[in-house]
């Protein structure tokens, strides 16, 4: 759950003391999107529309160059140039206006994304798309939700729409008392849900999996340090059509989906064997497979 562990290939860990020059000191630029392509970067838009076919300008997100903290032997931080993440007719990508030169660095059609996964950790946010061909990843401050939040609920639609609604038995199991509650992220609030949660109040952590007719979400929760103060919170969606097994390794569930494996990091064995076993019976066998 740690997005301080890996930068993408077009990103670029710097001295300290040079970040400030990258990114001038004062108040940060917000992620947005944009109501017109006019002001987007020069060829920003015209790449987009040739890699993921026709973008109209509301599925575009501009997330201004930012430098983070970045976790080493030496005083560092992690640069990201300027980006625009662009949801197309065939699929998403991203143009960074990086070295050497500005293009799309990714590119994933709608059919081969295995998980959009939102993460939350301090006044950072990382939303990250992936899939066979690579990840989308882009960081932002989390002031700043309202933009983000509509751009991903959108991918996630075109992501499912290609597929049939699969047919789930609405349940509910054990939650985590005080849990966010899963109708807050569903795309269809009046669909159809079953979902199972673990708590483990001696690391501060919890999980719980929802699986409705079109995604598996997978909402988690861990304090960082094992303090309350901060809370890492991390969100998977992925779709339900993509998913092709689960299995638990030493603590962890890798989810395959989309020819991807995705993953889930619990806190115990016991944990991940029950989520693993949950994910078995209820994502895939109900799927029909």
């Amino acid at each position: 759950m740690d997005s301080q562990a890996w930068a993408a290939d077009w990103e670029q860990i710097v001295a300290r003391d040079l970040a400030r020059h990258l990114v001038p000191a004062g108040d940060p630029q917000r992620v947005r999107r944009p109501a017109a392509v006019t002001g987007l970067p020069d060829g920003a838009y015209a790449a987009l529309s040739r890699s993921v076919g026709r973008v109209d300008p509301g599925c575009l997100l501009v997330v201004p160059a930012a430098v983070w903290p970045w976790r080493g032997r030496r005083p560092c931080s992690l640069y990201t140039p300027l980006g625009v993440a662009g949801i197309g007719d065939q699929g998403v990508g991203l143009w960074v206006r990086a070295l050497p030169a500005p293009g799309v660095r990714v590119r994933l059609p709608f059919g081969d994304i295995a998980a959009v996964e939102d993460q939350a950790d301090g006044s950072r946010r990382v939303v990250a798309v992936t899939g066979p061909a690579g990840r989308l990843v882009v960081r932002f401050r989390d002031q700043w939700w309202s933009d983000a939040d509509g751009w991903i609920r959108l991918l996630r639609l075109r992501a499912t729409h290609a597929h049939a609604p699969v047919p789930v038995r609405p349940g509910g199991g054990r939650c985590p008392p005080g849990w966010l509650t899963p109708a807050s992220v569903l795309l269809d609030v009046g669909g159809g849900m079953d979902y199972v949660g673990w708590r483990s109040r001696a690391r501060c952590s919890a999980c719980l999996l929802a699986l409705t007719s079109r995604e598996l979400i997978v909402l988690l929760s861990r304090a960082e340090g094992g303090s309350r103060r901060r809370m890492i919170r991390r969100t998977l969606y992925l779709p339900r059509q993509s998913l092709e097994g689960a299995e638990d390794r030493a603590g962890t569930v890798w989810v395959r989906s989309a020819g991807t494996e995705v993953e889930i990091r619990l806190w115990s064995r016991k944990a991940a064997a029950e989520a693993s076993g949950w994910l078995a019976q209820a994502a895939l066998t109900r799927a029909g497979r």
